[in-house]
């Protein structure tokens, strides 16, 4: 998306890209509110992963350590 909007922008007299600009900037703040304070069938999924992840960071760690191995060691016997 970023080297499109930029061909976009780059392309709009002063305006114009005040315009896109300004859309980009209420969509980027609607994203960020459904982030920081997620609702409706989100919340309920989010307290079901917080309850169920492991408070040991060293097991995580190894274990998405091992997921990126993985698909890299697929690859090898294709």
């Amino acid at each position: 998306m970023g080297r499109t909007l930029l061909v976009r922008l780059a392309g709009q007299n002063e305006e114009e890209r005040a315009a896109t600009i300004k859309r980009l900037d209420v969509r980027a703040a609607v994203l960020a509110r459904l982030i920081a304070r997620p609702g409706g069938l989100v919340r309920p999924a989010l307290h079901l992963i917080r309850n169920t992840e492991s408070d040991d960071v060293s097991a995580v760690i190894a274990h998405l350590d091992n997921a990126m191995e993985r698909p890299a060691a697929r690859q090898g016997t294709g």
